[in-house]
């Protein structure tokens, strides 16, 4: 029986999730942006159990450095979720600045080495890296985004257009009036307990994968989008059960291209 696009979502999200699983690689971040009312924040509601996962309706940036960012550390969380990351957005300039800018560290493995707070060095070790999925109406994106692409947050998330056919919010809407919340459960994955190692021959698939990002890029040739979709077969093997990254796993990437290239 063939998927609807809620579960396609559903298992899309699963996969950037399952980066923070993969040893040695990072936790890789994506931000969803769609218009009021699409399911943006129901759809994210589906991870909150997810073991790696830290979730944060809203927040500053002393509030993440304080209280979200030593417990991701002390709990060896890997993604925070913001379903309503324009919330971050909403305050005064230099407040929102700030907030962005952590964020931004967090996101690229360098707060260990930025001297922000007393206590830094205690607070995030080496290594310390956290990715974001979070979600955003389309006007405060359009609104924010020379902002946000000026600090490099765009650049360490993927943003990706959230929407539903026709049909698709149909169905959603049945399922509210009949009070159906079987579109609300949690994901089904198996989780892993801990960091599981992922086999990638180079040689191999290496190829496989540059194929896939010159069909899904700009044609810039970013190092930075190579490394996700790197990140991204390792994950779709690991939540396949394997162990070694194959053609089939390259593949299971691929078919989530239209929405790799939705925004």
């Amino acid at each position: 029986m063939a998927r609807n696009e809620w579960a396609v979502w559903s298992d899309f999200i699963g996969l950037f999730l399952a980066t923070g699983f993969v040893e040695g690689e990072l936790a890789q971040s994506l931000l969803l942006v769609g218009d009021p009312g699409e399911g943006k924040s129901a759809m994210l509601r589906r991870f909150h159990h997810v073991p790696s996962v830290v979730v944060a309706m809203d927040a500053t940036a002393e509030g993440l450095k304080q209280q979200v960012f030593p417990r991701v550390s002390k709990q060896n969380k890997r993604h925070l979720l913001l379903p309503e990351m324009y919330k971050l957005m909403q305050r005064r300039g230099p407040t929102a600045d700030n907030t962005i800018g952590v964020l931004t560290l967090a996101m690229s493995g360098e707060m260990h080495d930025s001297f922000i707070g007393d206590r830094q060095h205690d607070a995030f070790p080496k290594g310390f890296q956290l990715g974001v999925i979070g979600a955003m109406p389309t006007k405060t994106f359009q609104d924010w985004r020379q902002t946000i692409t000026n600090t490099g947050l765009l650049s360490r998330m993927i943003p990706v257009r959230f929407g539903f056919s026709d049909a698709m919010r149909y169905q959603i809407l049945t399922a509210i009036a009949t009070q159906d919340e079987h579109y609300l459960r949690p994901v089904g994955f198996k989780w892993p307990d801990r960091p599981v190692a992922i086999t990638y021959s180079g040689l191999k698939v290496g190829p496989q994968v540059l194929r896939l990002a010159e069909e899904l890029d700009d044609g810039t040739g970013k190092p930075r989008f190579m490394r996700l979709l790197v990140s991204l077969v390792k994950a779709a093997a690991l939540l396949e059960g394997d162990h070694t990254v194959t053609a089939r796993h390259i593949e299971l990437v691929r078919q989530f291209t239209p929405i790799l290239q939705s925004e």
